[in-house]
Formats: C-alpha cells, sequence, structure tokens
C-alpha cells in the first residue's frame, strides 16, 4: 500500500491509497458481482477513470479513493476491526449516494456561485502552499538556489501523491466542489425545517440520556473544556457538582514580579472602594494577562472547578475557587497560600491569592449542580444544540431523500476501469475484466 497525501488534510499526512490488499479486492469482487452494469459512453481520464455513473453524473475513482481513506471508519479497517467486505459495502454506499445526489443536483442545476468557487479555489491553494512549505524543508540540503528547491519539492510532493501536482489539484478540486453541492442540497432542506423549544429540549434530553450510564465527570470537563475553546462539543451532562470561575491573572510571566505587585496595588484599591461582577470583569479586561480571559466563552462560562481537578490549576486554585462559595480551610497537612477576601454589598466575593505563576483574583461565575447544565435560550449551550437537532433534522430530510432518488436513478458500475488499482491477478476477477 502506497502512502500519500490526503486530498483535504495535506499537511496532516493522512493516506490515500494507489493499491489495496488482495483480501480487499476479492470482497469489491463479490461485491460489485450484485451490482454491476453495462456501461455506455463516458468522458475518462487515464488516470482517474469514471467508475460509476448515476443518472447523468459521472464518478471518477479518485472520488471512490477518497470516499475510501476519509471515512471515519477508516482507522478501524487498518486496525481490522472491520473486515474488507463490510468497509468496502460501507464505502460503495457512501460513494453510491454521493453520486446520486451530484445528479439530483445536475438535473435540478442547483450549482456554486462564482464567489463559492473562489472560495474553494482559495481553500484549494493554500493549502498547496502549506504542503509546498513543507516539503521545502525536506529538500537536501546540497541543493540550493530557489528554482532548484522549489522543483525538487515539487518532485517530491509527486512522489508521494503518486500524481502529477496540476492533476492532483484538479482531482481535489472537482471533489471540493461536489461536497460543496452537496451542502447546497442539504441547505435547501433545510429551508423547511423550523424547530420549536420542545425540539431542541428534547434533543438535550436524547443526548443526557445516551451519555448517563457511560460518561464519567472527566468526559464532562473535556467536552466543556472543547466547548470553551469555541468546539460545538454538547456538555449536556454534569456528572458532579461543581462550579466555575472568572480570573483576572497578574503573570510574573509578563511583566514580572514588580509589574505585577504594581497593578496589584491598583486592583486591590479599587476593590476596596466596592465593586460590582461588571466592574471587575472590566479590571479583567484592563489588567488580565490571562489569554483565556480574552475570549468570550471563558468569560461568560468560567473555568471549572472540582476537587478532582486540583492538579491541573496553580497551586491554591481550587481552595481559594471553594471559599467564593464558603470559608474553607485547607484540608489538613495541606500547604495553601493566604487568601485575601472582597466583599461587595450584595456579599459578592472576590479571592485573592498568589502561586508561582503570578498573582490571581477569582470571582464565581455558575453553578453547576449534577445533571442537566444550565441553559438560558439564546445562550451558547442552546445554541449549540440548536443547531445540533437542526443538523439530525436536515440529516433525516437528507436521507428520506437520498431514498427516493435512489429508486428513480440508474446506477452502473464500471469496475474494470479501476480494478487495476488492486494488487491482484487478473485471473482472481473471474472474467470481470470483459463486463463494464
Amino acid at each position: 500500500m502506497n502512502k500519500a497525501l490526503s486530498p483535504y488534510c495535506l499537511a496532516k499526512g493522512i493516506p490515500t491509497m494507489k493499491k489495496l490488499s488482495t483480501r480487499l479486492a476479492a470482497a469489491v469482487t463479490a461485491a460489485i458481482l450484485m451490482l454491476i452494469g453495462f456501461s455506455g459512453c463516458v468522458d475518462d481520464d487515464p488516470n482517474n477513470p469514471v467508475i460509476m455513473t448515476a443518472g447523468n453524473f459521472q464518478m471518477h475513482e479518485f472520488d471512490f479513493m477518497l470516499a475510501f481513506t476519509s471515512d471515519e471508519y477508516y482507522n478501524y479497517y487498518t486496525y481490522g476491526a472491520w473486515t474488507p467486505e463490510e468497509y468496502f459495502n460501507r464505502i460503495l454506499n457512501t460513494a453510491t449516494e454521493r453520486a446520486v445526489a451530484l445528479n439530483y443536483a445536475k438535473k435540478n442545476k442547483i450549482e456554486l456561485s462564482e464567489t463559492e468557487l473562489a472560495d474553494i479555489e482559495k481553500q484549494l491553494e493554500a493549502s498547496f502552499a502549506a504542503i509546498e512549505e513543507e516539503y521545502r524543508g525536506k529538500v537536501d540540503e546540497a541543493i540550493t538556489g530557489e528554482k532548484e528547491i522549489t522543483e525538487e519539492a515539487h518532485r517530491l510532493i509527486e512522489k508521494d501523491l503518486g500524481y502529477d501536482i496540476e492533476s492532483y489539484k484538479k482531482y481535489i478540486r472537482t471533489s471540493m466542489i461536489n461536497s460543496a453541492v452537496i451542502e447546497k442540497i442539504r441547505d435547501r432542506l433545510g429551508d423547511d425545517i423550523e424547530l420549536t423549544e420542545s425540539d431542541v429540549k428534547k434533543h438535550i434530553a436524547d443526548i443526557m440520556l445516551k451519555y448517563k450510564n457511560t460518561t464519567s465527570f472527566t468526559d464532562f470537563v473535556d467536552k466543556y473544556n472543547d466547548f470553551l475553546k469555541g468546539g460545538s462539543t454538547e456538555p449536556y451532562l454534569v456528572n458532579e457538582d461543581c462550579f466555575t470561575v472568572g480570573q483576572l491573572l497578574l503573570s510574573f510571566d509578563e511583566g514580572g514580579k514588580d509589574a505585577a505587585h504594581t497593578a496589584e496595588a491598583s486592583i486591590d484599591a479599587d476593590l476596596n472602594e466596592g465593586f460590582t461582577v461588571e466592574s471587575f470583569y472590566g479590571l479583567i479586561s484592563e489588567f488580565g494577562q490571562d489569554e483565556n480571559m480574552k475570549k468570550d466563552r471563558y468569560i461568560d462560562w468560567g473555568y471549572v472547578v472540582h476537587d478532582s481537578l486540583t492538579p491541573s490549576y496553580s497551586n491554591g486554585f481550587v481552595y481559594a475557587a471553594k471559599n467564593l462559595i464558603e470559608d474553607t480551610d485547607p484540608a489538613r497537612g495541606e500547604e495553601m497560600p493566604e487568601l485575601t477576601i472582597f466583599i461587595n454589598s450584595k456579599g459578592e466575593r472576590i479571592v485573592k491569592f498568589t502561586s508561582d505563576d503570578g498573582i490571581h483574583y477569582l470571582i464565581l461565575n455558575r453553578i453547576f449542580p449534577k445533571g442537566e447544565i444550565k441553559y438560558e435560550e439564546g445562550d451558547d449551550i442552546w445554541n449549540i444544540a440548536y443547531q445540533a437537532a437542526f443538523t439530525r433534522e436536515v440529516d433525516s430530510a437528507y436521507s428520506a431523500a437520498l431514498k427516493e432518488w435512489m429508486e428513480k436513478t440508474k446506477v452502473t458500475y464500471y469496475y474494470d476501469r479501476f480494478k487495476d488499482r488492486y494488487d491482484v491477478t487478473p485471473e482472481e476477477f473471474n472474467g470481470l475484466a470483459a463486463i463494464g
């Protein structure tokens, strides 16, 4: 099996394939025997032959290979968790559905705009610029001169690709356009979908039920932290009681201890005069050196606090955070930093402590009892749930539409046009070369 560059994630080195195993080829033969048809006239590129037609749409071998190596279960197949028969049938179904959908788009003139095509071109050029830069670093140091280095980098790229660069770009461009067209089909199906508040709540309840007995508090923390970083992870199930805090950090690494203590004096003076939650977040904006606390989700939701997370934070962080809720002494034998507690007229607290990292000011953000995470309609959690529920409905509509299109579309497979990509002898195909 040759290793090649991933069509979509070039810099990540995800493999594509020019040869497949004998076992897989045998599975291919078994699957195709039930589905193969007779060929008509097709437009062919000898390096990327047409291997399937769905109505008037032609799918090329590169698209099949791309589906094969980019599928979410590809690693399961490579490690033997999926049999060749199972995995090939999965990819064949995926490729067939894609071809049928693209035939529908072609028939109904669903196309990309000039702007959308230009965006794809930019993505493509940016990907190749990144991979070219990477391969320039692999050029032998004995080769000098910009032109010579570039030429050698291109030679190395093409060696790994198994295609010349321009052909590879052409094939990827087509695949990217096809994927965007399918998204356009899905968008149109989504235009007819309207979700209610109960639909979103049902989605959250379904996810909670799914993970209730299979996840731990660690899973919640992982999901929550990904959510804080801007991900679309759904941290609905809080496995244990916990709470969150906002932080103003004066880092000793940024401007040194003298600068931190100068800022500390100014902040303390402001807090002693009285503060509100809003004014404290203003101080974070003015003085804070925690890069996370410059991001909306960290500001809105805060760092999660739980005893089990003590090793994840600076020494004293969890201890100080617990004192935001009630006066708490260190555990017996524990050495904890001295705390300074500021309390405003509403009884709201800010706790200050010093660690090796700097001077920390903490404020309570949210309390999460065990169970469903607290959220409000229109906030980040709600919006993620809405989008996930909406996507689920679009998936359902798309599957129903595909079923209808599949029943109405003639699909023809040309196995002999890509069988030479498989590492088997002609005799093993039992005469399939004559079909198609």
